[in-house]
């Protein structure tokens, strides 16, 4: 039995050509994250990184892709919080640190709301297709709470300081469109078609240059905590192992042999 056909209970995997569909999979709570859930995705991820997959979709299976944490499951945990916390944290930081570091591409497809949690794993990935009607908040700050998963991290990142004060002191709904111009989105695509762009995005990834990607997914990840110069020294590593590789050879080749074809000589 290949690893993408073990049974989870909370999430779904889908194998498809050189990508995988990750699906959470608790659609009669809205995909709220417990701590099975997380801890199973953390294990998936964990096979997938080692089958060195090529492209990757996070969805959420019915009609959100998730509400965030599963405050019910808190709620029986309220004796002791931190000894939940302390075990949720384990899984849920594998989880973010394995989306990004992995070479593959890593989309994400949300519909209907994405929350708290929710929303951090979304902005975690490496592009968020979003269908028109869906909205995004970070309601913690209600519960006298911070955002957890790395939420801070990464919207800073995406839409910087103030915005981020925006969206996380007030908890406001945040619509499609708002989010698209925000600059939190990567793009708007009718609820009909937006998970087969994803695919063709995904088949798009899986047949390209995983190494070169991955490369640039950790010297992205990287630039705003090192110098210019550390900056160079790290991209200098990263081209020097490049040159090496078939797909650079090939590259080379593919493009001569078109520039040849359509006269260019480079003089």
């Amino acid at each position: 039995m290949g690893w993408f056909n073990k049974t989870y209970k909370t999430i779904k995997i889908e194998k498809k050509e050189n990508y995988i569909i990750f699906s959470l999979n608790r659609p009669k709570v809205f995909n709220r994250i417990n701590l099975q859930m997380i801890t199973e995705l953390a294990a998936a991820l964990k096979d997938a990184q080692e089958q060195k997959i090529r492209g990757a979709i996070l969805t959420g299976l019915g009609s959100d892709f998730s509400l965030g944490l599963d405050f019910e499951e808190i709620e029986t945990q309220l004796q002791d919080p931190t000894a939940y916390f302390q075990k949720l944290y384990e899984p849920l930081t594998q989880v973010l640190l394995t989306i990004r570091s992995m070479p593959a591409p890593f989309i994400a497809v949300v519909r209907g709301r994405v929350q708290g949690l929710g929303l951090s794993l979304a902005l975690c990935c490496d592009f968020i297709l979003s269908e028109v009607e869906t909205v995004f908040s970070s309601p913690n700050i209600n519960l006298g709470m911070i955002p957890l998963g790395g939420l801070h991290y990464f919207l800073d990142r995406l839409i910087g300081p103030q915005k981020s004060h925006e969206v996380l002191f007030t908890g406001k709904l945040i619509g499609a469109r708002q989010a698209m111009e925000m600059g939190m989105i990567s793009g708007l695509i009718d609820e009909t078609q937006l998970l087969q762009e994803a695919k063709n995005l995904a088949i798009y990834f899986s047949n390209g240059p995983t190494q070169a990607i991955g490369h640039s997914k950790r010297l992205i990840e990287v630039s705003l905590t090192r110098t210019l110069k550390e900056h160079l020294e790290e991209e200098k590593k990263a081209c020097l192992e490049l040159v090496l590789t078939k797909d650079f050879k090939e590259g080379i080749h593919s493009l001569i042999s078109e520039d040849t074809k359509s006269g260019f000589s480079g003089e």
